[in-house]
């Protein structure tokens, strides 16, 4: 039974994996494409440089987080304490590599001649070229999101749940019979999901990514 299930499983996460795939294929293309002395180019390889700092510094954090996690889970158990601790793990790798792979994934739109505009006061659009404008810019997760949308990059998006993020970041939990709930439902079931698909779609983009970086020499 048991391997039934997780041939099931394998098999919903290589379509899944398959249709971000589709997706990312004409960003791709267009990336190779690239004349590698042109302007866009040079943005491309600039943003890749500075996602790669990035995403080693958010695994770091993941790492040192995970080894806490571990050990509290070695001391006598308490249910509501653990529950309570992986919602924001999850918040957590949404924040760090969630981000970091979106921002690159931005940037690989802007490459290929997508503009993504930011409003600079009253009246002043500005183009972002670099991670770093992203960043300086404080622009929120949902706002990338809607933007690759946008771009019918929809599979990567959706798993991206901004909304469970929100509510975790505001404290927006429930509870019920000493156990913690989130949107009306265990908090335990509804991470988990949330967990599952942004993991394995973060699997699929760090892969694809760094595939498009050997494909244009930027990588060994």
């Amino acid at each position: 039974m048991a391997e039934h299930k997780n041939r099931g499983l394998k098999s919903i996460i290589t379509v899944q994996l398959g249709k971000l795939a589709s997706e990312f294929d004409p960003f791709y293309d267009n990336i190779k494409g690239l004349d590698q002395t042109g302007k866009d180019f040079g943005i491309f390889k600039k943003s890749y440089l500075a996602y790669m700092e990035k995403l080693k510094l958010s695994n770091r954090l993941l790492e040192i987080y995970s080894k806490g996690l571990i050990e509290r889970r070695q001391e006598p158990p308490n249910i509501t304490r653990i529950t309570f601790l992986h919602p924001f793990y999850y918040l957590g790798f949404v924040e760090s590599v969630g981000n970091a792979v979106t921002n690159m994934i931005v940037m690989i739109l802007v490459s290929s001649g997508i503009d993504f505009h930011v409003v600079e006061g009253k009246w002043k659009v500005k183009h972002v070229t670099s991670i770093k404008e992203l960043e300086k810019r404080n622009l929120s997760l949902t706002a990338k999101l809607n933007f690759l949308k946008e771009n019918k990059i929809r599979e990567f998006s959706s798993a991206v749940d901004s909304d469970l993020r929100n509510k975790i970041a505001h404290m927006n939990f429930q509870f019920e019979q000493e156990e913690i709930h989130v949107r009306g439902k265990p908090v335990s079931s509804e991470v988990g999901k949330a967990w599952a698909n942004l993991f394995w779609a973060l699997t699929a983009m760090i892969d694809i990514i760094e595939k498009l970086a050997k494909d244009t020499g930027l990588s060994e």
